[in-house]
């Protein structure tokens, strides 16, 4: 369970904390819990990012580092001079993902970029400078940069951001992430191996059956594994379901104003609400050595021609993502929609003990209980 600290500091860094949903729910009805002083790990950072590695790919690394590492019940600081090289968006991704970790806590300290994420999502000047002066005079505030800032740890691990490569994973299960590079191989294995977790158990002499299919007059063919495009020509297999589910308005906002989303559109992906290897439709393939499809001069096109470098997706954030974006998005979030605000919420400030629900019932000790 991922839990927001309603402070200033917390909600100025890059923090998640990790608890268990028994002391959430304690939490919830007015109990205390306690907390036993915790080991703090020092992630050390070095290295920049390559062109073609997402923020994605940051995350799920570190993720599985941590893991292997072993930091439950710990708390997790990143520091050195790589965390430069991470937006704000990334620095968010990796402290959630604290819980998949097994932290108690995920935390990056502000720094100049916290600030300049703060102009353009539009709060006040004014208060971000008031904000500024605060945390340097407290000693909050750090350059990443500067090693002398860098506190004493109870341990330290290092991750040099250069040896991060493009990568893949299931969301349930981050920790078994795959490099892309390995991808056919894995699935190849997958294929072979007996039932279970990775596990199809399909006799090689049927791991190359295919399946013909026709769709609006063109002929298909479905084969284990089958699941800038636009310019190049490239389109989607009938057979691969598309959607578009950015996380939220505000992205909806800067997809338009950038023109991405008429090319999404074109291939298929339309918007379905907030919350691919699609073009290949396939993950039997080596993206190295293997073309997405063909160009319309039969020219092979391959991943490398229309992944966009992490250069040209930080131009396109600086040029769309703007202050008054968040202004107006923001300004009507508390509106919500009419299916919102059609919604029957209680309206009473204690807990509405529900006596059909199957998940929380109200303690019996509660019962002659008095304030």
């Amino acid at each position: 369970m991922d839990v927001v600290l309603p402070n200033l500091y917390a909600l100025m860094t890059q923090h998640g904390i990790g608890v268990g949903g028994i002391e959430a729910e304690a939490v919830m009805l007015g109990q205390t819990i306690s907390m036993v002083l915790p080991e703090v790990v020092g992630y050390k950072l070095i290295g920049a990012v390559g062109p073609l590695v997402t923020s994605t790919d940051v995350v799920l690394t570190i993720t599985k580092h941590l893991r292997q590492v072993g930091v439950v019940n710990k708390f997790v600081e990143f520091f050195g001079p790589g965390v430069s090289q991470l937006s704000i968006a990334d620095r968010a991704t990796i402290a959630n993902m604290c819980p998949e970790y097994g932290a108690t806590v995920g935390f990056f300290p502000v720094d100049d970029m916290s600030l300049k994420y703060l102009h353009q999502t539009g709060r006040d000047a004014q208060k971000v400078k008031a904000i500024e002066l605060y945390l340097k005079a407290a000693g909050l505030y750090r350059h990443f940069s500067d090693a002398d800032e860098d506190p004493t740890f109870s341990q330290v691990v290092e991750l040099d951001l250069s040896k991060v490569v493009p990568s893949i994973s299931e969301p349930k299960r981050p920790q078994d992430r795959v490099n892309v590079s390995d991808m056919k191989e894995d699935f190849r294995m997958c294929l072979e191996n007996k039932v279970g977790f990775k596990g199809f158990a399909i006799e090689p002499s049927k791991q190359k059956d295919s399946v013909p299919f026709e769709y609006e007059g063109k002929k298909y063919t479905l084969r284990h594994g089958s699941v800038k495009a636009v310019e190049k020509g490239l389109t989607v297999a009938p057979y691969i379901k598309t959607s578009l589910s950015p996380g939220s308005g505000v992205v909806t906002y800067y997809l338009k104003e950038s023109g991405v989303i008429p090319a999404l559109e074109q291939l298929g992906f339309n918007l379905v609400g907030y919350g691919s290897y699609a073009i290949a439709g396939t993950v039997d393939i080596d993206f190295e050595k293997e073309p997405l499809g063909m160009d319309p001069s039969g020219q092979p096109v391959f991943l490398r021609d229309i992944w966009p470098s992490r250069e040209e997706l930080q131009e396109v954030e600086r040029k769309h993502v703007l202050p008054a974006m968040f202004k107006e998005v923001y300004a009507k979030i508390t509106q919500g929609n009419n299916s919102w605000n059609e919604l029957q919420a209680p309206v009473s400030q204690l807990y509405p003990w529900s006596e059909s629900s199957t998940y929380i019932k109200s303690p019996p000790f509660f019962d002659n209980m008095h304030t």
